[in-house]
């Protein structure tokens, strides 16, 4: 039988090629067949991590990401990566580690200042990911009711949903909230995300 290790080189490379300028069509099926591979990507995407290359790791980074709690092995790399120069690859090593319990907390500090990134995206994936983690301390709590008054309405969609998730610890967000669906700048989606919210907070504190 044919090597997996070298398939799943030969597509990441693919991938690695065409990323910054890529055909729609030729990264669609490169996607699709790296994802296929699944767990069995691990080694490569691991060793990829080391990548001179920060294109690379980044990448990497991204697909590791995708595979979540399946990306175990390759976990100590990921934590290497916290230090990434690239933020795009520390936010996706540091969401990826957030489902071992034994690098979580090396993970949430990241995730927590990358909060206050000036790239949107960054933001966005670091809200998120504090979001699917139990029981929110109080610093992940500020940085995401922070989130709340971001400038990209995108930052701020992900914060109210989030907030409403964790229900009653997020009861001290409760006049953002409110102050959210008062404002006759709030969009209509955003106000209708902190009307859900807070009515999911309420719940909780029915409880």
């Amino acid at each position: 039988p044919a090597d997996p290790q070298a398939e799943v080189k030969a597509v990441f490379e693919t991938l690695l090629s065409i990323r910054t300028e890529p055909d729609p069509d030729e990264w669609m099926q490169a996607d699709k067949k790296l994802i296929a591979f699944g767990k069995t990507a691990v080694p490569t995407l691991k060793a990829a991590m080391s990548h001179p290359d920060p294109g690379a790791r980044e990448l990497a980074s991204m697909y590791l990401a995708s595979l979540g709690p399946e990306a175990k092995e390759a976990a100590p790399v990921l934590e290497t990566a916290l230090q990434d120069a690239s933020p795009f690859t520390q936010v996706n090593a540091a969401s990826t580690l957030t489902h071992f319990p034994e690098y979580r907390e090396k993970a949430i500090p990241v995730l927590i200042s990358l909060t206050e990134h000036p790239d949107p995206n960054t933001r966005l994936t670091a809200i998120y990911a504090l979001g699917n983690l139990e029981s929110p301390s109080e610093d992940r709590l500020k940085a995401i009711k922070t989130a709340l008054n971001d400038s990209d309405p995108e930052v701020q969609l992900a914060a109210i949903k989030v907030i409403g998730q964790m229900g009653d610890p997020a009861k001290a967000t409760l006049t953002e909230l409110q102050t959210l669906i008062d404002d006759t700048d709030t969009s209509e989606v955003l106000r209708e995300a902190a009307l859900s919210s807070k009515s999911q907070i309420e719940q909780s504190l029915k409880k």
